[in-house]
């Protein structure tokens, strides 16, 4: 089991993104809406104005994470491809999974 964090960087593919988890058997995710910090860094510091441009049309940025095994992670990345999402070339989204030592659900019945 694995930690899985997918930063959704083209927010115009955010529904196709989670489908494509829905289509895998991925339904247990939590999503946040975020701020690109160099947005913020060009913003709010005025020290740091005009080093922090980014360029993405689009500063925002969701935030989804979950606990999966890394074949259904491997299976929704694929299903990107098979879908016509350019994931390996443009900047659509980050995946990023660490293994888990012990995960606990309320409601859930535990393993022994």
């Amino acid at each position: 089991m694995f930690f899985v964090f997918i930063e959704i960087i083209d927010t115009d593919s955010k529904e196709d993104i989670i489908m494509a988890l829905r289509s895998v058997g991925i339904h247990k995710v939590t999503s946040l809406e975020s701020t690109n910090l160099d947005k913020s860094l060009d913003t709010d510091i005025t020290l740091f104005s005009g080093f922090f441009r980014s360029s993405r049309h689009d500063d925002q940025t969701v935030l989804v994470t979950m606990t999966e095994d890394l074949e259904r992670i491997t299976q929704f990345l694929e299903t990107l491809r098979v879908a016509g999402f350019d994931i390996d070339s443009r900047e659509i989204l980050r995946v990023m999974a660490w293994p888990l030592a012990m995960a606990f659900e309320s409601g859930q019945p535990s393993s022994k």
